[in-house]
């Protein structure tokens, strides 16, 4: 495991760029959020379902690129293994990085929500 966490850290290092690419997609990732928000304000159900689906928009969008430096750190750690293991490896180590995204923006869409619904 001490390995692996290596091997993750040192191939986000190496794509640093990717980072400030991200950067780049936030605004865009924001915008487009705002647009299918409103869509999802009108069509969800309740407010926390919009909630989620507009934050996981973001996310998604905000952190496509990590997935070049989740899928070279899963595809070394992983070398002897088949191309599913490796994939789910990728999926997981996506999952690590959106996850702490995901809860600000959460926090941050909530209180957006909240003021524009009323």
């Amino acid at each position: 495991m001490r390995d692996y966490f290596r091997i993750f850290i040192h191939k986000h290092s190496k794509y640093w760029y990717l980072y400030l690419g991200m950067l780049v997609l936030i605004p865009v990732a924001f915008f487009i959020t705002l647009i299918s928000g409103v869509y999802i304000i009108a069509d969800a159900e309740s407010n926390i379902m919009a909630h989620l689906l507009s934050t996981l928009i973001f996310t998604i969008i905000s952190t496509c690129l990590l997935l070049i430096p989740n899928y070279q750190a899963a595809k070394k750690a992983m070398e002897n293994n088949s191309n599913f293991i490796i994939i789910i490896a990728t999926l997981l180590n996506q999952l690590i990085t959106m996850l702490p995204i995901f809860t600000v923006v959460y926090i941050f869409l909530g209180n957006f929500i909240s003021e524009f619904n009323t």
